[in-house]
């Protein structure tokens, strides 16, 4: 039986001692753990603040090609990027498998999965 993980100490120890890696698994693997930042709040990424906008938009303008055949959104949250995307697009696919995410949001699909 292994014992429980320690927390991870700071970078830089006075001791010198190696910094061990926590074992942990992220938050986001967890049953439930979108469905319960949606339940928090229905923009719990910020998509909305301006900050993130700008990000979006970023990425928008790092895409190469002015136009594409298809592209696939999967994660799409509220569907922000997805309505930048679709212009640009023949066909796109959009999904999110938290059905919040995607509520109210034409262009984003719940996969439910």
């Amino acid at each position: 039986m292994q014992s429980p993980a320690r927390p991870v100490a700071p970078l830089g120890r006075a001791s010198g001692e190696r910094t061990r890696i926590d074992p942990t698994p992220c938050l986001a693997h967890t049953e439930g753990y979108f469905e319960a930042q949606y339940a928090i709040d229905p923009d719990p990424w910020g998509f909305g603040m301006p900050g993130t906008n700008a990000a979006v938009r970023m990425t928008m303008a790092a895409l190469p090609r002015p136009r594409y055949r298809r592209a696939l959104e999967p994660g799409c949250a509220n569907g922000a990027l997805t309505e930048l995307l679709a212009p640009r697009c023949d066909a796109i696919e959009a999904f999110d498998r938290v059905p919040a995410a995607g509520a109210g949001h034409s262009s984003c699909r719940a996969s439910g999965r």
